[in-house]
């Protein structure tokens, strides 16, 4: 069978949701190996699964994203996307996204967060903006209050563009609950 098929299995399976089927991610995906690109159905697969209540359908569809893009869970890839990151301003929305989900997936989370803390002060919004979805993406308790002194325009935009980025973990979705009627002011 090919790799975009299993892929689109295990995701249907783990969305609907099958008993066992997030294990088997677990064990089929290792380190970000190769399942195909993130296309036809498995792209609405993984905004479906990214989108879910259940963090554990959520941290599975971050576990097919990053093989599907074939990105190695490895400091290595944390590098070359921070490179980017700096050097190439067009692709700082991808490199942020990619950056975020390699964090929350214990990858240089540390460092991953700090480069999102040190942009979230940044005189250009758009580099705020990337650096908020970053955060959310990575999802630490830590990441919480810089979010919330983050202006409430940048908030409304990076969560209206990733609705769960801001509540990945479930103590980081605790506190951002409690204060979102903030964010609707």
């Amino acid at each position: 069978m090919p790799p975009q098929h299993q892929a689109e299995l295990l995701m249907e399976r783990t969305i609907n949701p099958l008993p066992g089927a997030i294990e088997l991610i677990d064990q089929r995906v290792p380190g970000g190996t190769a399942a195909g690109r993130t296309k036809g159905s498995l792209a609405g697969l993984l905004n479906t699964a990214i989108n879910a209540n259940d963090l554990r359908v959520r941290a599975a569809s971050l576990e097919i994203y990053l093989a599907a893009i074939t990105c190695p869970k490895t400091a290595e890839s944390v590098d070359t996307l921070l490179s980017r990151l700096d050097g190439e301003r067009e692709h700082r929305a991808g490199c942020s996204g990619f950056l975020g989900v390699l964090g929350n997936r214990g990858v240089e989370t540390a460092r991953i967060e700090s480069v999102f803390l040190d942009f979230i002060h940044n005189p250009d919004e758009q580099t705020r903006f990337y650096a908020v979805v970053g955060l959310g993406l990575v999802a630490t308790d830590t990441a919480v209050a810089p979010l919330l002194e983050t202006s409430a325009q940048i908030l409304r935009r990076a969560s209206a563009k990733e609705p769960h980025a801001l509540s990945r973990s479930p103590a980081c979705s605790r506190r951002v609950s409690a204060c979102a009627p903030s964010l609707n002011s």
